[in-house]
Parts: structure tokens; C-alpha cells; sequence
């Protein structure tokens, strides 16, 4: 069956062929050839236990140790082959490597395994099938020997070598002939005459095919400049997943699941080690259907644009693939996201007086590097986009979409933002003229200029839903889950589409004009100042809860503009090292409660685009009605389409 095919992706390296047989030579362009081929060291145990830290299950994978020369291959194949989560046998290549050293296959060769065989041609068969160097251009023999020896039929192993039957052919087919005599084998070059020489019956036949398999798993790796490359996969081909875990609906267009991969059957551990304490456990996001495979093409660009390697709170993509016409994406598997763990997890504020210090630093490292990694998406180094004035944003920011990962470099973990589904990178003339009524957003976090004409996905955008997450954590850190609910459950309000949403925002009509205004809530305002007045808020809460109601949660009008978030990172890194300050641990440690009320702007009066219209008309057939704004006339500040188009900047 031909793979399915895959539009070109930029600058993305595509490992194209049957996953079946390894590159046939190591200078095909744009290719590299998989490190599957080199041998690895001698392994000294006998086995390794491989286990998630999100499972109390644990898998072990066994190894050939230095004293199994003299036990017969046949047995020693089946004593150290894989299995998958579906109970099927496989032996990656490097296993392989491991099990056909050229002592047992000397030995194997000289044994009644292969009884039979042209002594003379002993020493140019063991480095045809275990070659000194696996990477040599040369045809190999190692999974045709492999596969004799598993059928019992080692002494034929002359006969495909005369035949030149190597690794490259792989995978035969079984057919049937022509005179009805049974079944052949075939490749591209066709029928091979081999099996009439060998007299092997149809069974034989069909299990070669079926060994072929378990002998060509899947192997995923980087490429030559240590970047994610895409696979396409042939069907039916075994991936080497040892254990699947329970699928997860992401949301929107895909699904991800958890799985344990063989560690002999990937390359990616020096970037696993690096992210996640998860050991060989991956996240596989799987695009539900054809129709968003765009989709699936954006976030694999974005991936590789604006990845972990660039930036440690940054998602970094292993690989892509491509099988039976369904296309995902493999990433290192964090523990949890970030809204369960502000379910999970106390907070390290459990109190006046009782503050960990050494937790809070990390929360505001944490915010540091959130900030950090969102300014490198929105002003990204000319150099990885290899272009000048480019501009991204991600479109999606929530905290389901930022992971917690157990990380070897810190014992209380990193977080990563993920998700670039909804990300987008523009010129400077086009970065932000997308309408925001056609992007599904987290409603909660829904900024008010996806109700507004003219409202554009820009920079400004992402500025919002940040504002949005940190209040949440705030309120996490000085009530923990609770008091998170209690915030959401206070915004709760009708929105114009006549259903009950916490977003951050009002919208309001005006009775004698009929026009509407925008405005941030006032329960939102409410909990800000509540948050200050906390017995157990410190100078470190008190600054973020400033940040967040100047700079971030603001309703964009000519004379109130959201910041930049280049000016919002160094207002957090200021925040920062005066928590981390070992000579003002007051300003983390100490409560200094803050008896305020912060400043309301003025509504703004705008035009709502067509969708937010529709609802609002919808909503009135059904009974349903938007409140009526209350204020006085001085209250509000009139914005044009054009006035709020260069409001959102770029």
C-alpha cells in the first residue's frame, strides 16, 4: 500500500521510503541516515526496568549478556524480543546488533543451526550479517539472517545471499504464482526464484512475512542537525510502543495519548533527559480527521520555529508521522497540565506567616519564563525565521495548555507552554489581520475584541489570556483551588450568546443609542482588590496584581493600550529579583495587606462585528436579553473601527 502522502512542509526533512527497510545509503540528500544503524555498546545486564513516573506499572526489557555466546540464536532472539502493547514481537535494529554479535554469528554459522552452509564463504557471511561497521554502504543481511534463523531454515541463508536477497529488499510480499504451485515472494524487482531452490511451503512463506514485520519496527530519531523530522509510515508497520496509556481528548481537532516507548527503538534520550524525569514515555497528539490536516501543517511549522531547544519553557517537538492517512505529533510527556495542578498540588502559601520561600521563588521563575518564552514567540530572533519584521503569537494561551514537567534541573518541576495549533508568525504588514470571530478560543480567557469589528488575532491577543492565567494563579497561591473556583464562579454572567461564561469582560448596551460598550468586569475588578486585602498577600502578589490590572487585563481604546510583551517581561523580571533578593526576603515572605480601590476605566463604546450581533439576536428570540449599562455618559469613550484596529497593535 503506498503511504499516504504529505504536503511539503518548510524546512522540514522527510524521511520518505518504507519504514520497513533502513536507507540504503548514508548520502541521499536531505536525508540522514538513522542512528537505528549504529551499534551500541555492549550491554552488561540482563535487563532494565523502564517505568513512567505517571504509572506504579512497571515494563522491563531484557538485554543478551556477555555469557550467552553458546546458547542457539533461535533461542536467544525469542528470550530478548519486545513486545508492544498489543502483544506483539518485535526486535529493533539495535537490538539486533546486540543479540547477532559476529562471535554468535561465527558460531551460529558452524552450528547445526545452519547445517549445510558453504564453510569457504563462513567469514564473508558474519560481516555481511554483522558487519564491523553497520553503517557501511554496503548491502547488510542482518534482519534476512535474523528471520532464517527465528524459521528454523538457517542453511539457506547461501542461497538468498547468491540471490543478493539483503535488508534492502525488505519487505517481501507473499503472492501467488502463476502455475498455481503456491506462494512467492516478491519485491519491486519481482518474483524471487529463491523459494523454489529452498522448497519452502506456504506456511514458511507466510511466516517470513510475518517475522519481517517484527523485525522492521518503527525507529524515530532526529535528523543530522539534531532537529524534528517527519516519518511516513507504512501500514501495518509495528510501532514500538511498550505500553498505551489512556487517550485524552486535547480538544478542537485531536486527541493525545501516552505511551512507553522501547528505548532501543528511538534517539531522542540525550533530549528526553534534558526536559522530563518521564523517562522514555512520549505524548502522541493525533489529528482526528483529514479535513484539519492545515492545521497540523501551521503547528508543526510553529513547533519547529519556536521550540524547548530555542527556549526551556517552549513545548519541543521529537518527531511527526504519518500512517494509514492520520498525521501526529510526538512530544516528551509531561506529568500533568497546569490547571491540574492547581487541583492537585497545595499551594506554598498556606497562611499568614506560613510562606515556603524556596516554592515562591520558584512560582515567580516560573512566571519569569512564561513571560520570557511569549515574548520570544512575539518577537522571535530574526535568525530562526530567517526573515526580518516577522511576528508570531500562539492564540491560545490557557492553562490546559501550559505542562508541568518533573525536570532534571529543578526538583520542583518546569512549566512549558504547548499548543501552537492556534499559533501563527506574520510579516509586519499581514501579522495581525486575522478576524478573531472565526478562531475557536477558550471562552474563558476570550479577549473582548473577538466580539468587536475590526477585532484582529494580534500580540495583544495573547497579552490578555496571560493577564487572565495569572490572576488565576494568584488567587491558587492565596486560597489554592478553592478560592480559584470562588473567582470563576463570581465572573460567571450572561454572555451575548445567552449562556452562563466566566470571561473577564461585560458587554453592555446603551439604551438610548442602542450601541454597546466593553468593559473588564467588575467582580473582576472586585477580586483584584480582595486579592490585596488578603491577609496573606506580600509585596511579591501585590506587584503582580498592579501588572496585571495596568498592563494586561485591559479593554484596548486609543487611550488605554495593553503592554508589550517585551515592557511586561521587564516588569516581571523586576519582580523577580526582588523575590529572589536573600537581602529583602520581605518582599516574598511578608504579608503587607493592601486596603485599595483600584481604578475603573471607562467603558468603551464600540462596534460589534457580525457573529456577536447574530448571538445577541439569537439570544433575544429565546428570552435572553444584555444588561443594560448603568453609567453616566462622561463614563464612556467612543472608538472607532480604524481607532481600534491601531489599538491592538501588531
Amino acid at each position: 500500500m503506498t503511504p499516504p502522502h504529505v504536503p511539503s512542509l518548510e524546512s522540514l526533512s522527510i524521511n520518505g521510503g518504507s519504514s520497513f527497510r533502513l536507507p540504503p545509503s548514508p548520502n541521499i540528500p536531505g536525508i540522514q541516515l538513522h542512528d537505528e544503524n549504529s551499534r551500541a555498546q555492549p550491554v552488561r545486564r540482563d535487563t532494565r526496568p523502564l517505568k513512567s513516573t505517571d504509572t506504579d506499572v512497571e515494563v522491563t526489557v531484557t538485554y543478551p549478556s556477555n555469557d550467552e555466546h553458546y546458547i542457539s540464536l533461535n533461542k536467544l532472539l525469542r528470550r530478548h524480543a519486545r513486545k508492544d502493547s498489543a502483544g506483539e514481537t518485535f526486535w529493533p535494529m539495535r537490538l539486533l546488533h546486540l543479540i547477532l554479535t559476529p562471535k554468535r554469528v561465527h558460531n551460529a554459522l558452524t552450528s547445526t543451526e545452519c547445517f549445510g552452509i558453504d564453510e569457504q564463504q563462513i567469514d564473508t557471511y558474519c560481516k555481511a550479517i554483522a558487519p564491523d561497521n553497520p553503517s557501511f554502504p554496503g548491502s547488510k543481511y542482518t534482519k534476512i539472517f535474523a528471520n532464517l534463523i527465528l524459521l528454523g531454515k538457517g542453511k539457506h541463508f547461501s542461497i538468498l545471499f547468491q540471490h543478493r536477497i539483503s535488508d534492502d529488499c525488505l519487505p517481501l510480499v507473499a503472492i501467488a504464482n502463476g502455475d498455481d504451485s503456491g506462494l512467492g515472494l516478491s519485491h519491486e524487482q519481482g518474483i524471487h526464484p529463491f523459494f523454489t531452490q529452498c522448497n519452502w511451503g506456504d506456511p514458511a512463506i507466510d511466516n517470513f512475512v510475518t517475522y519481517q514485520r517484527g523485525l522492521s519496527p518503527q525507529y524515530f530519531g532526529l535528523d543530522k542537525e539534531n532537529k524534528a523530522q517527519h516519518f511516513e509510515i507504512r501500514t501495518r508497520t509495528i510501532l514500538p510502543w511498550l505500553r498505551t496509556y489512556k487517550e485524552e481528548d486535547a480538544g478542537g481537532y485531536s486527541t493525545v495519548r501516552r505511551y512507553l516507548m522501547d528505548p532501543e527503538s528511538h534517539g531522542f534520550h540525550d533530549t528526553l533527559r534534558s526536559i522530563t524525569l518521564n523517562g522514555d514515555c512520549v505524548a502522541v497528539k493525533s489529528i482526528k480527521t483529514a479535513s484539519h490536516n492545515k492545521n497540523w501543517l501551521d503547528e508543526v511549522k510553529m513547533l519547529r520555529r519556536f521550540s524547548g531547544k530555542d527556549h526551556p519553557h517552549l513545548i519541543t517537538l521529537l518527531c511527526s508521522y504519518t500512517m494509514d492517512g492520520t498525521n501526529h505529533l510526538v512530544f516528551p510527556c509531561a506529568k500533568m497540565d497546569l490547571d491540574r495542578y492547581w487541583e492537585e498540588m497545595e499551594s506554598p502559601i498556606r497562611g499568614p506567616g506560613h510562606i515556603d520561600v524556596i516554592r515562591m521563588r520558584w512560582v515567580s521563575k516560573q512566571i519569569q519564563g512564561l513571560m520570557e518564552a511569549l515574548k520570544f514567540i512575539h518577537d522571535p530572533q530574526k535568525q530562526l525565521l530567517d526573515a526580518e519584521n516577522m511576528f508570531g503569537r500562539h492564540g491560545d494561551l490557557k492553562p490546559q495548555n501550559v505542562l508541568w514537567f518533573q525536570s532534571p534541573s529543578d526538583k520542583h518541576g518546569i512549566l512549558v507552554i504547548t499548543d501552537l495549533g492556534l499559533a501563527e508568525v506574520h510579516r509586519d504588514q499581514s501579522k495581525s489581520n486575522i478576524p478573531n470571530q472565526q478562531v475557536p478560543v477558550t471562552p474563558g480567557y476570550r479577549p473582548p475584541e473577538c466580539d468587536i469589528e475590526g477585532g484582529k488575532l494580534s500580540r495583544a491577543f495573547d497579552i490578555w489570556t496571560m493577564g487572565c492565567m495569572l490572576l488565576e494563579k494568584i488567587c491558587w497561591l492565596l486560597g489554592g483551588q478553592d478560592m480559584r473556583e470562588d473567582f470563576e464562579n463570581d465572573r460567571m454572567s450572561v454572555y451575548v450568546t445567552g449562556a452562563l461564561t466566566p470571561i473577564f469582560f461585560d458587554i453592555q448596551q446603551i439604551d438610548e443609542t442602542r450601541s454597546y460598550v466593553v468593559m473588564v468586569k467588575e467582580s473582576v475588578f472586585e477580586w483584584m482588590e480582595l486579592l490585596l486585602r488578603s491577609e496573606s498577600c506580600t509585596a511579591f502578589i501585590r506587584d503582580l496584581v498592579h501588572l496585571i490590572h495596568d498592563k494586561l487585563i485591559v479593554v484596548l481604546s486609543p487611550s488605554t493600550l495593553r503592554g508589550r510583551a517585551e515592557d511586561i517581561l521587564k516588569a516581571v523580571d523586576a519582580i523577580h529579583n526582588s523575590a529572589t533578593n536573600e537581602a529583602n526576603l520581605d518582599y516574598i515572605r511578608k504579608p503587607v495587606p493592601e486596603k485599595c480601590i483600584l481604578p475603573r476605566r471607562l467603558a468603551v463604546e464600540v462596534d460589534l462585528n457580525s457573529t456577536a450581533k447574530t448571538s445577541i439576536n439569537n439570544a433575544r428570540t429565546r428570552g435572553a436579553a444584555v444588561a443594560k449599562f448603568n453609567g453616566e455618559p462622561g463614563e464612556v469613550s467612543r472608538v472607532s473601527k480604524a481607532d481600534f484596529e491601531n489599538a491592538q497593535g501588531e
